[in-house]
């Protein structure tokens, strides 16, 4: 292989390394919004709904 070769393996390397370190960031960001989301609707208190005639 070329030096020029290598170098182009690498990058291509580190790209796919790149996006797949973006959708894991990307599901962990997803993950902590649910979570707060929950907590979030746990403390909300939940009031009985009335009719009025």
């Amino acid at each position: 292989m070329t030096v020029l070769s290598i170098v182009l393996s690498r990058l291509e390397n580190l790209a796919q390394k790149a996006e797949i370190d973006e959708k894991i960031a990307a599901a962990e960001q997803r993950k902590v919004n649910n979570n707060q989301i929950t907590k979030s609707n746990s403390a909300t208190p939940h009031r009985k709904q009335t009719s009025t005639p």
